[in-house]
C-alpha cells in the first residue's frame, strides 16, 4: 500500500511522513503528493484539508486528519457495510501516535476496496486505540478522585491495563517507591527535554496500586500542575507512543484552564461529577462548549 500525503504545513508534512517511514513494517510506501498515486488499487490520500478529501474521495479511500479528537468517526466507519463506504472519508485524530494512524490507513484501504478483512486484522487496528476517560467536576468536594479510582479499577477488573493520572495540587508520596528512584517528575522532565527516549519506558516509572498503573510519585507540587496545554499534549503522546495502556484514567478535578480544556478534547469520554449546587453546570457547560464545541456534549457522562 502507497500512503500520498496532501498535508499543507510543509514542517509538518515532513515530520508525518519521517514518523510513518519509521514506524511502518511490511509493504506500506509514503509518498508526497497525490499525483504519485493512480488508483485505490495502490493505497490512500493522508491529508489535513477537508477540500482535498472531498475532492478524492470521489475516486479513491481518503483518511482526512482532524484537529478536534471528537470529530473522529473511526468506529462507525469501520463497522459499517462494505455498499456505505463509497465516497466516505475517514477521519482521524491529527495528533494520534503514528502506530494507530498507519492502522487505520491499513483498514480503511482494505475496506474501502472491499477485500476481505479477517477478525485479526479488527483487533489488530484496535488493540492501538486506546480509551482516554476525563473525570471532572464544576465544583470542588465532589469526589473527583475517588470517582476516578473506582473507574480505574473497574477498568482493572476487565483485564484492561489502566493507568491513572491525577491533576492533585499536591503529590503525596506512595508508600513504596521503586527501587531505582524514578519519579513521575523525572518521567515527565524526560518527555519534555526528549532526552534519551531511545531507551525511555513508561512502565520504568510507574508502580501498581489497587490492580491500575500510576506514577510514582514524590513530595511536593504534582509537576503536571506546572505543564501548559502544548507540555500535557507531548506529556500524553509520550505515554502512548511509549507503553500500550488499554485505558488512560485522567482525575482532572476542577481544571478549566487551556490544559484542563485540551485533555477533554482529547479524551473518549468525560464524567462530570454533579456539584453540590446545581447552577455551576450551566455556566460550566457553556464555557466548554463555547470553547470545544457544541459536540463536546455528546462526550458527557453526568455523575451523580
Amino acid at each position: 500500500m502507497t500512503i500520498a500525503t496532501e498535508i499543507m504545513d510543509e514542517s509538518f508534512s515532513k515530520a508525518v511522513i519521517k514518523a510513518i517511514t519509521k514506524e511502518a513494517k511490511g509493504d506500506i510506501d509514503v509518498i508526497e503528493g497525490a499525483q504519485g498515486i493512480s488508483g485505490a488499487a495502490q493505497g490512500l490520500i493522508l491529508t489535513d484539508d477537508f477540500g482535498i478529501a472531498e475532492k478524492w474521495a470521489r475516486k479513491m479511500s481518503v483518511v482526512f486528519m482532524c484537529e478536534n479528537k471528537a470529530d473522529e468517526n473511526l468506529n462507525d466507519l469501520l463497522n459499517a457495510r462494505n455498499e456505505d463506504k463509497a465516497g466516505k472519508i475517514l477521519q482521524i485524530y491529527k495528533y494520534s501516535k503514528v502506530s494507530r494512524l498507519i492502522n487505520a490507513c491499513s483498514m480503511w484501504n482494505k475496506k474501502y476496496c472491499r477485500e476481505n478483512v479477517s477478525k485479526s486484522d479488527v483487533a489488530n487496528s484496535r488493540e492501538n486505540i486506546y480509551k482516554m476517560v476525563v473525570v471532572c467536576s464544576a465544583q470542588g468536594g465532589t469526589g473527583c478522585s475517588s470517582f476516578a479510582r473506582l473507574m480505574a479499577k473497574r477498568f482493572a477488573s476487565e483485564k484492561k491495563r489502566v493507568l491513572l493520572i491525577g491533576f492533585d495540587n499536591i503529590e503525596p508520596p506512595e508508600e513504596e517507591a521503586a527501587e531505582d528512584g524514578h519519579t513521575h517528575r523525572e518521567f515527565i522532565y524526560k518527555i519534555l527535554n526528549k532526552r534519551s527516549d531511545a531507551g525511555l519506558d513508561v512502565m520504568d516509572y510507574v508502580s501498581l496500586h489497587d490492580g491500575a498503573y500510576s506514577f510514582t510519585k514524590g513530595s511536593g507540587i504534582n509537576p503536571l500542575i506546572h505543564l501548559d496545554k502544548d507540555e500535557v499534549m507531548r506529556y500524553i503522546e509520550g505515554i502512548t507512543n511509549y507503553n500500550d495502556f488499554d485505558v488512560i484514567v485522567v482525575d482532572l478535578g476542577v481544571d478549566m484552564t487551556e490544559r484542563g480544556l485540551a485533555l477533554m478534547d482529547l479524551a473518549d469520554e468525560i464524567c462530570l461529577m454533579n456539584p453540590r449546587d446545581e447552577r455551576f453546570i450551566k455556566s460550566y457547560m457553556n464555557c466548554i462548549s463555547t470553547v470545544l464545541g457544541e459536540g463536546i456534549a455528546s462526550k458527557i457522562r453526568f455523575i451523580k
